[in-house]
C-alpha cells in the first residue's frame, strides 16, 4: 500500500515578511558589529524588499561596506529563487572585520518580472516603497562570494552569499 498526498501553497505578504524577517535579522547583526544600517533603514529595507519579493520583482540585492567603490566583508547578497529546502535561520556574520573607511550601502537587480512591466506601472511600484534608491552603476566586489544560507517559505527563497 503507499500514501501520496499533494500540498499546494500560495506565496503571500505574509511569507514575504517571513522571509525579509530573517534578512533584516542579518543586517541588524551587521548594525550590532559594525554600526549600519540604523535601525529606521532596517525597517525600510524590510519592507522593501517584503514588496519586491511578493511582487516576484526582486533578482537579487546587496547589502554591505564599500571602499574605494568595491564591496567589502562584510557584505551580504540575496537573491530570489522559486525553491523549497532546508529553511536556515540567520545569522553567522563575521564580525571584527576591517571596515575602515568604508560606508554602508546597498544596490537592488530587477527581476525579468519588473522588466515586463511598462514604464508607467514600475513608477507606480517604486511610489509604493519607503526606500528611494538612485541608479547607480554595479560595483566589483574585494573578496570571494560564499554561499551559505537561504531562507524559504512557501515555494520561494532568499538564497543568501556573504563576501569574505
Amino acid at each position: 500500500m503507499s500514501f501520496t498526498q499533494t500540498t499546494t501553497a500560495s506565496f503571500t505578504r505574509v511569507h514575504a515578511l517571513y522571509l525579509t524577517s530573517k534578512l533584516k535579522t542579518d543586517l541588524k547583526l551587521l548594525q550590532d558589529f559594525y554600526g549600519s544600517p540604523s535601525d529606521k533603514a532596517i525597517e525600510d529595507y524590510g519592507e522593501e524588499i517584503a514588496l519586491y519579493v511578493n511582487a516576484m520583482y526582486l533578482d537579487r540585492v546587496c547589502f554591505g561596506f564599500k571602499r574605494n567603490g568595491r564591496w567589502i566583508a562584510p557584505t551580504i547578497e540575496y537573491t530570489a529563487a522559486q525553491l523549497s529546502g532546508v529553511d536556515h535561520d540567520p545569522g553567522r556574520i563575521r564580525p571584527g572585520l576591517d571596515i575602515q573607511g568604508a560606508s554602508f550601502s546597498s544596490y537592488l537587480w530587477h527581476s525579468s518580472y519588473f522588466d515586463r512591466l511598462s514604464q508607467a506601472e514600475r513608477e507606480v511600484f517604486k511610489a509604493s516603497l519607503p526606500v528611494r534608491r538612485t541608479p547607480a552603476e554595479e560595483a566589483p566586489v574585494s573578496g570571494i562570494w560564499t554561499s551559505d544560507n537561504t531562507y524559504c517559505a512557501a515555494g520561494r527563497a532568499l538564497r543568501r552569499r556573504t563576501l569574505s
